[in-house]
C-alpha cells in the first residue's frame, strides 16, 4: 500500500468490504498496511467516483463522505483511517515494510504483538501475493506478501484477507486459480473472492468464522453487486 492510493476507488471498495465483513465484537480486525514509499507515477488518481455520488455514495454514505473529505483536504494517508475510525476499533500496523530478511521477520513479529485479540487480519501489499520472478530478498519484495506469511497468520487462528492486483490474465481464470491456491496453501476449506474491474480481494476463513463470513458476504454482494462480484469456493483442503 502507498499513501498516494488512499481514497481512490479501490480504497472505497476495500474499506467498504472491511466494514461489511468485520466488527469489533464478532470479528475484530488487524490491518497490515505493508506500506511502501510513494512513487512519482500517476497511480492513485482514480478518484472520479467522488464526482458521481448518485452512482457510488449509497453503498456506504459515511465512508464515501470521509474519503471524499480526505481527498479534498489532500490528506491522502492511511493515518486518516485510524484518526477518523473508518474501521471501528481496528488495530493497525503502519510501518514501512522492509525487504526479506531479519527486519521483515521482525516486522511481522510486531504485527502479532499489535493485534493479540484480533480474529481476522487484512494484508494490503502494493501488488499482491508473491510471484516467482521476485525473490524474498529482492528490493521489490515489499510489494508482495509471501505465502509463508499468509500461512503463519492462518495457523495462528486468524482468518486472512488479502489484496491482489490483477495481472495481465483473464480475470475469471486468475481469480479461480488464486482462490484455489489460497485454500490449498493455507489448508482452508472456505475461501471467498471479491472481484472488481482491476483488483481481487481474497478471504480464507477459519471454520468458526465461516457462517458469519458467508452471511456478511451475501449482504455485501447485495449492496455492492454493481461493482464487485463475490465468489465462494468450498472444498476439502489437500495435504500440504
Amino acid at each position: 500500500m502507498r499513501n498516494q492510493f488512499f481514497g481512490d476507488v479501490n480504497d472505497y471498495i476495500k474499506y467498504g468490504l472491511l466494514r461489511a465483513i468485520c466488527d469489533p465484537q464478532q470479528l475484530p480486525l488487524a490491518v497490515c498496511w505493508m506500506l511502501t514509499v510513494d512513487g512519482d507515477t500517476n497511480d492513485g488518481r482514480r478518484t472520479g467516483y467522488l464526482d458521481q455520488p448518485q452512482s457510488w455514495r449509497h453503498m456506504d454514505p459515511h465512508l464515501y463522505d470521509l474519503l471524499g473529505a480526505a481527498v479534498r483536504a489532500k490528506r491522502r494517508t492511511v493515518t486518516w483511517a485510524r484518526e477518523h475510525h473508518l474501521l471501528p476499533e481496528a488495530c493497525y500496523h503502519e510501518r514501512i515494510v522492509p525487504p526479506g530478511g531479519p527486519e521483515r521477520e521482525a516486522y511481522f513479529g510486531e504485527l502479532w504483538e499489535i493485534a493479540p485479540h484480533s480474529q481476522i487480519v487484512f494484508f494490503d501489499p502494493d501488488i499482491g501475493i508473491e510471484v516467482p520472478s521476485v525473490g524474498y530478498y529482492s528490493r521489490r519484495s515489499p510489494q508482495y506478501v509471501c505465502w509463508s506469511e499468509l500461512r503463519e497468520a492462518y495457523d495462528r487462528g486468524l482468518s486472512v484477507l488479502v489484496y491482489q492486483h490483477y495481472p495481465r490474465k483473464k480475470h475469471d481464470i486468475f481469480a479461480a486459480e488464486t482462490i484455489a491456491e489460497l485454500g490449498q496453501r493455507l489448508q482452508a476449506e472456505d475461501v471467498w473472492g471479491y472481484s472488481t474491474s482491476s483488483v481481487l480481494f481474497l478471504l480464507a476463513a477459519q471454520p468458526r468464522h465461516t457462517d458469519l463470513v458467508a452471511a456478511r458476504s451475501q449482504q455485501f454482494a447485495m449492496r455492492w453487486g454493481a461493482y464487485v462480484h463475490v465468489v465462494e469456493s468450498s472444498a476439502e483442503p489437500t495435504e500440504s
